[in-house]
């Protein structure tokens, strides 16, 4: 033990007794019969748990350094294809059934028909799209499969002049 811990260890001890000695005191003048064993135990007790808390409330703070903050994704990756990872990732794998995969094939979808100058109702533009990918734009939220998925992705990649 320190000499720290011994003091500390010392002053509590003594603080214990001078108070069981008040109150033991207090009780005579009261001329009341003390019960000493409860009273050491609670005065004991309450003296060790301030003890604690005053032990565990000055510990000095930690020396540490706050790392500045940085980027999520590894340089050189694309946060966009990250997100779109991860939103793939996160349906195939869900048990519930959400809409963000199916809005985003359509935001997808429809900015790429905005970069040829075509909307989704020209004529010839829903062949082009093929009948998976229709349905999946037009229909409400569902599970998609692997398969499905592929087939909409390679389509909207397909989509050239």
């Amino acid at each position: 033990m320190t000499t720290l811990r011994k003091r500390w260890w010392v002053s509590r001890v003594v603080i214990s007794l001078i108070l069981l000695l008040a109150a033991v005191g207090v009780s005579r003048y009261e001329h009341v019969t003390p019960d000493v064993l409860r009273m050491v135990l609670l005065i004991g007790v309450g003296v060790f748990a301030i003890g604690l808390v005053i032990d565990l409330t000055t510990v000095p703070a930690p020396d540490w350094e706050v790392v500045s903050a940085r980027s999520v994704h590894p340089a050189g990756q694309d946060p966009g294809l990250n997100r779109n990872v991860r939103m793939l990732e996160n349906h195939l794998t869900s048990r519930m059934v959400e809409p963000v995969l199916q809005h985003r094939l359509s935001v997808l979808t429809l900015g790429r028909l905005s970069e040829l100058g075509l909307q989704r109702g020209d004529p010839g533009v829903d062949e082009r799209l093929g009948p998976t990918l229709c349905e999946v734009l037009d229909s409400g939220p569902r599970q998609l499969g692997r398969g499905t998925l592929e087939e909409c992705i390679r389509r909207i990649e397909e989509l050239s002049p």
